[in-house]
């Protein structure tokens, strides 16, 4: 038996090459990738909380996380051998620390909200793990809010850190309101 190949012409490879150029395209337009940019910056504060409570726990000592809206830079401060140590770390390109015009709660929100705290800059990890908003908030819940540069309600996102366990919750905007999100 004699098998017979069949050349594909120019113009049945352009077609499929148009429908890939489709399909791509398509794909492209419903990819966010501004708000996996959102997602990472998120992660971060809170691999940063989660360093910031070990710290206060192994050592013993209060730790202060400072959220500087200018520099859009977290800074975390503790006293190591008498002397105070301080790390600065900046959030990920294209994201910044915002104040949305509401909160996750529904309510107008400050830049680091929480049971009505007005421009907390920062949060501390005590001794025995209880956080606090520079003292305004004690024992509440505190609310960390990040942008993108490019004002996008879409990328909008929350982090919920509860005072008495120090728990986060992730929460985005992209859907017109806020929802809470599975990490």
């Amino acid at each position: 038996m004699r098998e017979s190949r069949r050349a594909f012409t120019l113009i049945e490879i352009l077609m499929v090459l148009a429908l890939i150029g489709i399909v791509a395209g398509w794909a492209y337009t419903r990819v966010n990738l501004v708000g996996y940019r959102m997602d990472a910056g998120i992660r971060m504060l809170q691999n940063t909380i989660i360093g910031a409570q070990q710290t206060a726990i192994m050592r013993g000592t209060d730790v202060t996380l400072r959220f500087n809206r200018q520099t859009h830079r977290i800074e975390t401060r503790f006293m190591l051998d008498g002397s105070e140590k301080v790390t600065t770390r900046a959030l990920p390109e294209g994201s910044r620390f915002l104040i949305p015009a509401v909160g996750v709660d529904g309510q107008p929100s400050d830049f680091v909200g929480g049971l009505g705290a007005s421009d907390v800059g920062g949060v501390t990890y005590a001794r025995d793990v209880v956080i606090a908003a520079n003292g305004s908030i004690p024992k509440g819940d505190v609310v960390i809010y990040l942008g993108s540069t490019d004002e996008r309600p879409t990328d909008r996102r929350a982090l919920v850190i509860t005072g008495a366990t120090t728990r986060t919750e992730f929460w985005s905007f992209g859907s017109g309101a806020w929802a809470r999100r599975d990490y």
